[in-house]
């Protein structure tokens, strides 16, 4: 826990993400009193804008609040890991796997440094998990729970499954852990795990359960309902959904293979094969109870899936697989140690040896990350692109420059702008990625965002020529680039652009200045104040 208090408190100022960007400036327009979809389109679920509402509200509408936020979030997630291997095994176990726990969140090729909606997915699973192991097991504690539906194991049920359905919410992602802990319940009430069934468990509290799942989402439904949104909503997190899950193909994932594993499996690879050795042993941990054992396996399958909808695998979707690894990696770490109290010393070393090796591997490949390189360095050497940094530059120029009561709008994948800008944006489009998709409903949705930006004029505008900004693709529909070309000549002028540098492909990089961000000033508005220098 010091670890990561270090850590991220040190590394706070880092430069928003785009990701980032989206959630710190949906949660801006959230204390504005503007809901989700109403100005800000996007497919995920409104959970994690309502929790970065709430971290802005407590720490601040700037970078190092964020992180300061999602340092309590993964404090908490620390402490829950914890007790769930307490629970699970002994306190020995659960130290060592809160340890792996707090290594990996804080790992970058993860984007763990990142305020990314998996963290908080996983905070909430963690806090469901928790509460449902307290709930079925009470009965070893209390024999008292058979008092009624919303009392004793019944009202433990429902609160784990807002719990679950909490992090649903704050990413779809979510859907898979509340799925195999229902099939826990139903389990244990049958007797799959080698133990007596238990009869407590009955339908109508396997029901609270399944009621605690879906009371969240149906509270956000009531509410979009309520203010005359839930078209929009249906459409974004339902339809749009729907289209995107089902674009990924299996070709893209051969092609994204070689990727992954050099960016993100590679320089982890020694925590996911201790997490291995802990799924192996499962079946020859003797302390362990075989409703523990089907447990972890249900919660690393669900796992498993969850990073799976669409064949799209972003890094930071493999933060969701923590628990599970942690907590079989602290199985078998604990494995190591003796059971026969002569032979103690000479068992109990190998486990020891176990953590410092852990240890030693994360600080050898992290270290400079989490002490000695700058907070803009550590971004750059993640992203391999000073982007974000000149993103940050380009807010803080528009927050100072643009006029307050006018919206501003960038063409591109960029929302960090709008939030550090501290302005609205003049369409809702703000991710271009859908509108390069080669799918016919790509250009609907340019067309939409034209709409909108002609509709209500942009006082300055930021266009991002930067190819990781769109992911543009041969057969993408060019209309939105036609359309800006001569809606620019007609009525904006060009005031600056930050060059951006990028050594995503070492072996070709891109020219210095081929990439910038371009500030463009509506011609009716007086001349803009002195460009700013992007940070170094």
């Amino acid at each position: 826990m010091l670890l990561v208090l270090a850590v991220r408190v040190r590394l706070r100022e880092m430069p928003l993400e785009r990701d980032e960007g989206e959630y710190a400036y949906a949660g801006q327009l959230l204390l504005d009193g503007i809901l989700p979809y109403e100005q800000a389109y996007n497919m995920k679920l409104p959970g994690a804008y309502a929790a970065f509402a709430v971290i802005e509200a407590l720490f601040g509408q700037t970078p190092a609040g964020i992180r300061l936020g999602l340092m309590v979030v993964t404090l908490g997630s620390v402490l829950l890991v914890f007790a769930l291997g307490r629970r699970l095994r002994d306190a020995e176990t659960g130290g060592v796997a809160a340890l792996i726990f707090a290594l990996l969140s804080l790992n970058p090729s993860l984007l763990g440094l990142h305020a990314h909606a998996s963290h908080f997915v996983v905070f909430f699973v963690l806090a469901g998990l928790y509460t449902l192991m307290f709930a079925t097991e009470a009965r070893d504690l209390s024999s008292g729970i058979e008092r009624g539906l919303f009392s004793g194991l019944g009202l433990r049920l429902f609160g784990s499954g807002v719990l679950f359905g909490l992090a649903i919410l704050m990413k779809q992602h979510g859907l898979f852990f509340p799925l195999a802990a229902g099939l826990y319940l139903i389990g244990l009430r049958r007797g799959w795990w080698s133990e007596a069934p238990v009869p407590e468990l009955s339908t109508k509290r396997l029901g609270a359960f399944a009621a605690g799942v879906l009371v969240p989402y149906l509270v956000v439904c009531a509410v979009m309902a309520y203010v005359r949104l839930f078209p929009q909503f249906v459409f974004w997190t339902i339809t749009y959904a729907q289209r995107y899950a089902l674009g990924g193909n299996l070709l893209g994932l051969q092609m994204l293979w070689p990727h992954l594993w050099q960016s993100v499996l590679k320089p982890t690879l020694a925590f996911w094969l201790l997490a291995g050795l802990g799924l192996v042993s499962l079946w020859r941990e003797p302390l362990l109870r075989p409703r523990h054992r089907f447990l972890l396996l249900l919660l690393a399958s669900g796992s498993l899936i969850s990073i799976c909808p669409g064949l799209v695998f972003r890094a930071h979707y493999f933060l969701q697989l923590l628990p599970a690894a942690a907590l079989l990696g602290g199985l078998a770490i604990r494995g190591l140690f003796t059971r026969p109290a002569s032979r103690g010393l000479w068992l109990r070393l190998p486990a020891a040896a176990a953590v410092v090796a852990v240890v030693w591997t994360a600080a050898a490949l992290d270290g400079p990350f989490w002490f000695n390189d700058s907070p803009v360095q550590v971004v750059r050497l993640i992203h391999h692109s000073s982007l974000f940094e000149a993103a940050a530059a380009m807010g803080e120029y528009l927050k100072t420059n643009a006029p307050a009561n006018q919206p501003i709008a960038v063409i591109g994948s960029e929302p960090e702008i709008y939030f550090l800008a501290q302005r609205h944006s003049s369409t809702g489009f703000i991710y271009t990625y859908s509108l390069m998709d080669p799918r016919p409903h790509a250009l609907p949705l340019q067309n939409w965002m034209i709409e909108e930006i002609e509709h209500n004029p942009p006082s300055c505008v930021v266009f991002v020529d930067d190819p990781t900004s769109w992911s543009q693709r041969p057969n993408s529909p060019h209309r939105i680039f036609d359309w800006w070309n001569a809606y620019c000549a007609t009525n904006m002028t060009r005031v600056m652009a930050i060059p951006i540098d990028t050594d995503a492909d070492p072996s070709n990089p891109a020219p210095p200045g081929s990439q910038s961000l371009v500030l463009f000033r509506r011609n009716d508005l007086l001349p803009a104040q002195e460009p700013p220098k992007a940070q170094r």
